[in-house]
């Protein structure tokens, strides 16, 4: 009931209040049931108000107001990723200063929702100048001696003068024009991640990555929030790579104490070091380029300054993710801050999951999490000041063998345990998890969650740090690192293991024994400095006699979601194999690469894939498949079950029926449109040539690269509107990134002047 009034019981005479006590009961009972529809009532009232403004009405109203100001309809594609919001609050803005390359700009950002910025090409070409409006820095000629500018030649940023393009932009052939306007857009997200333990290149010499794997990382800008509308995108402002010349020239700005000196660095910084718990100030970082280079053969980073010049601890080259230390400060721990680009929010990384966390974790709550059962919690983290949390707090330890051991300990003794082993920081654990003690250990019905940031919504402010007590948990935004192998043993088919929003440069092994469910959610698996490796390892049991070591099913169902993981190669027929979401990858260690490589293959086990994107081959007895990219032949054993719908499935595969798969769906277009009556008719030039073209393409198949399996400009329209809805296909279906293009030309229609022509470009 709500608290700004009394309950109509109360309401109502002391009489009848008295004679319901004295009864039953009943009259008490049915006015909080009225209570409660009044409070339903009252709640709509409130929100009635809010529903005048578009800034807080209800997201199905927002087509109603832009009714009112007459906004032309755009394609809503049902993900929270979208809301026509911002498109509607600003539509008067548009219309005041329609036609304006900032509003052209805003425009873009708010109908899409990537960053944009706007180029009038014809502000850049190479004319001769009118004298009543000179143009001085439209020289023909490029200044050597500014880099910069020669750093940003046919980017968004180009301030160099060009010669006219006389080709249409609206198909990204030409730039450069009296009519043309450029629209750049940048898809790639940027995640900001803090406190990561710096990969050690060479802790001798004072070389480290900012990369855990320790391997080189593009470092991406922390995007600036624009607060006028007037203003056009900087550098600062979107989400870029990193370039070593701003900050460069940033750094030098604000030791010199200018005023316009350390934007980068101001309260949103891109980059931190932390050397032996000290924060390094940006003053006293250098900005240089760490490559490799020749030295008789040997190839070390380049060095920063010496000790003592302008104040130098660290250098820090953003372009691949390297820092190196002065030789007289060379620390014993380092912790970076940074961030890091990528498509989606797919495999392990500091983002919102607690719409994933929750949706495990109400699976338990008939069965376990009752109003008088205490769950089992404990915390992991490196920052000992949290290791003396209160007794009425959840312990809180500095490895995960010491959590395990306690689980161990406690599921020994317990009926239907359910335990979560929360990682508390973005630090780096490296153990040995396969010795005695440190396996993971699932008695009889028990269920254990391994997961980053798991607290509660509510807790205690102690110290500075909000400690939260055991019970309900909320994921928040932390990405730790294991450098180990998970070994689990369970004993039976009601167990259950849970890996959420973790990086583990490692494998999953499931010893001898029964295991009846796994499931994996937001994590990456099988991640090296190399590439992705086998993600998941099934033991067979070891036994005396030969039949004994032998394993034909196992009551093991294995559900991944939104994860980046190696190949999947089991020698055991599982109870069920659900993928939905995620990126399966070949094993790149052994640097190879092609479509005969394995991705998936299981011994008669029946699949289901939805919406990924899986290099290499694939192997089950039953596939039900949608919206997928599969790079290497399938082979399914019972072709009558199951059915592929709206994938790209190499022409050769033996798989069960497919409706609108590519490239098949293409050739039977193409002999409708020859009048044939089947594909068969066509002739081999005609079928190699659609298969030939009718390919995926992608920007990088490589794992670690901020691209990595984002569909390539040049791929084919049947792949990249292939999707069930006109979306892409493979693990990015659920940006809806054709939908937000064909919303922008709508939008264009609209607010473009007359006789200009843009053209779209992707910058990332």
């Amino acid at each position: 009931m709500s608290e700004a009034r009394q309950s109509l019981f109360e309401l109502l005479p002391a009489f009848h209040r008295i004679k319901d006590a004295e009864g039953d009961g009943s009259l008490q009972a049915l006015m909080a049931i009225l209570d409660q529809q009044l409070d339903v009532v009252e709640d709509d009232i409130r929100q009635m108000y809010n529903d005048w403004f578009i800034e807080t009405c209800d997201e199905w109203l927002v087509p109603y107001i832009g009714d009112l100001l007459d906004v032309r309809g755009l394609q809503t594609y049902g993900t929270d990723a979208f809301s026509l919001r911002a498109y509607v609050a600003n539509t008067l803005a548009y219309r005041r200063r329609k036609g304006t390359a900032s509003v052209l700009e805003q425009l873009a950002r708010d109908v899409t929702g990537w960053p944009a910025r706007v180029v009038e090409y014809f502000q850049i070409l190479e004319t001769t100048q009118y004298l009543n409006h000179l143009r001085p820095q439209n020289l023909a000629v490029p200044d050597l001696r500014d880099t910069a500018q020669l750093e940003y030649i046919d980017t968004a940023f180009d301030r160099a003068a060009h010669t006219a393009d006389v080709r249409h932009i609206d198909i990204g052939r030409g730039k450069h024009n009296i009519p043309n306007i450029g629209i750049h857009l940048w898809r790639l997200q940027s995640y900001f991640i803090q406190e990561v333990t710096a990969g050690v290149h060479s802790a001798t010499d004072g070389r480290f990555y900012f990369n855990p794997l320790i391997t080189d990382l593009s470092l991406f800008n922390r995007p600036q929030t624009e607060t006028d509308i007037a203003h056009l995108a900087e550098e600062i402002n979107l989400p870029g790579v990193l370039r070593r010349r701003p900050l460069y020239d940033d750094l030098n700005a604000l030791r010199a104490g200018d005023d316009e000196g350390g934007r980068y660095f101001s309260e949103q910084q891109v980059l931190a070091v932390i050397a032996d718990g000290v924060s390094i100030p940006p003053e006293r970082i250098y900005i240089c380029d760490l490559s490799d280079y020749d030295d008789g053969g040997i190839m070390p980073w380049r060095r920063p300054p010496p000790a003592g010049v302008e104040g130098i601890n660290v250098a820090v080259d953003p372009a691949l993710g390297r820092l190196s230390f002065v030789d007289t400060e060379i620390p014993s721990e380092v912790l970076v801050s940074y961030a890091y680009g990528f498509s989606d929010d797919v495999g392990g990384g500091p983002y919102y999951r607690r719409d994933s966390v929750q949706a495990w974790l109400d699976r338990f709550q008939p069965e376990v999490l009752t109003p008088d059962y205490e769950v089992w919690q404990i915390g992991v983290s490196k920052d000992t000041t949290l290791h003396t949390l209160p007794t009425v707090h959840s312990p809180v330890v500095g490895t995960l063998q010491e959590a395990i051991a306690a689980w161990n300990s406690f599921s020994a003794g317990a009926d239907n345990a359910f335990g979560v082993i929360s990682i508390m920081d973005n630090a780096s654990y490296v153990e040995d998890l396969s010795v005695v003690g440190a396996r993971i250990v699932l008695p009889d019905n028990s269920k254990l969650a391994i997961v980053a940031a798991a607290w509660p919504d509510d807790g205690e402010m102690i110290d500075g740090v909000v400690h939260r007590p055991r019970g309900r948990i909320v994921a928040q935004n932390l990405r730790p690192h294991i450098h180990a192998d998970f070994h689990v043993e369970g004993n039976s088919d009601d167990s259950e293991l849970i890996l959420d929003g973790l990086l583990v440069e490692g494998q999953l092994v499931i010893n001898p024994g029964d295991l009846g469910r796994l499931q994996i959610s937001h994590c990456t698996l099988g991640a090296t400095a190399a590439g992705l490796t086998a993600a998941i390892d099934l033991l067979p049991p070891v036994g005396d006699e030969p039949e004994e070591q032998v394993v034909d099913n196992l009551n093991l169902v294995i559900e991944i979601d939104h994860s980046i993981l190696g190949p999947l190669e089991f020698s055991q027929t599982l109870l069920g194999l659900t993928i939905k979401d995620c990126i399966v990858n070949e094993d790149q260690t052994a640097g190879l690469s092609g479509t005969g490589i394995t991705a998936i293959d299981t011994v008669d086990t029946d699949g289901i894939i939805q919406r990924c994107t899986i290099y290499g081959t694939v192997s089950l007895r039953t596939l039900s498949a949608e919206n997928c990219i599969f790079t290497g032949e399938l082979d399914i054993a019972r072709r009558q079950q199951g059915c592929l719908r709206f994938c790209y499935v190499p022409i050769l595969s033996r798989t069960p029926r497919r409706y609108r798969c590519q490239p098949d769906y293409a050739l039977i277009l193409l002999a409708k449109s020859d009048s044939l009556e089947s594909v068969s008719d066509l002739s081999s030039e005609q079928r190699l040539s659609v298969t030939a073209r009718v390919r995926p393409l992608f920007s990088s198949s490589r794992y670690g690269e901020a691209d990595f399996s984002q569909l390539a400009r040049r791929c084919a329209t049947e792949i990249y509107r292939g999707g069930e809805d006109g979306a892409e296909m493979g693990v990015f279906y659920s940006l809806k990134q054709p939908q937000r293009e064909a919303n922008l030309h709508i939008a264009l229609n609209e607010y473009l002047r007359f006789g200009l022509e843009a053209g779209i470009f992707f910058t990332t």
